[in-house]
């Protein structure tokens, strides 16, 4: 009983927030799980031949690379990078993918979506690069307003990953996106709601 009130509240805290993304210009999709979720990726990717993947738990949690390299499709990302200079050169062209996907740091249920990036790929891949490009949140990246959602990602993504990289929160550095609208010069920008908790 009380797993089903849980299900309920989710569901409709992303359907209120995928109603304001799409007038906002974004293809919008709840899934209740992963798998689920990896089904739709699939579909919308279907053709595609290679995918820029950035920094990004979620889409690793999900093991979308695995999924994609299964399939036959061509995977760039910079995390398996021998040097320095082969990360950069990556980070570049998984920009220019035909399909780029990763997540925000937070999303707000009247539509905004906040990106955080040290390097640049993750902001130049969601507004101008690809054909396609595809947002993946769990439920727990959803919050009220845009106050809300740049304070979760100053202060639970940051630390999150201060603690994933082994530096003191204070030593992070990076830059914010917030994308009002879907950038006109992406073709598809797809946003995914999942029922589950995923992701920093």
């Amino acid at each position: 009983m009380f797993e089903e009130i849980r299900r309920k509240y989710v569901r409709e805290l992303a359907e209120e927030t995928l109603r304001n993304l799409k007038k906002r210009g974004w293809i919008t999709f709840y899934v209740d799980n992963i798998e689920e979720c990896r089904a739709r990726v699939l579909e919308i990717v279907r053709g595609v031949k290679r995918i820029g993947v950035p920094g990004s738990v979620t889409v690793r949690e999900l093991k979308l690379i695995q999924l994609f390299e299964e399939k036959g499709i061509d995977v760039v990302e910079h995390w398996n990078a021998k040097s320095v200079e082969e990360a950069n050169r990556l980070r570049r062209e998984e920009v220019f993918c035909e399909a780029f996907i990763h997540s925000p740091n937070a999303v707000s249920t009247d539509g905004h979506i906040v990106v955080l990036d040290y390097y640049g790929n993750r902001i130049a891949g969601s507004i101008l690069g690809p054909e396609k490009l595809v947002f993946i949140a769990g439920y727990n990246k959803i919050e009220s307003s845009l106050e809300r959602v740049l304070e979760r990602a100053e202060k639970i993504a940051v630390k999150l990953n201060a603690i994933r990289f082994g530096v003191p929160v204070e030593e992070m550095k990076y830059n914010i996106l917030v994308l009002k609208i879907k950038p006109p010069a992406i073709k598809e920008g797809y946003v995914i709601l999942v029922g589950e908790n995923l992701g920093f």
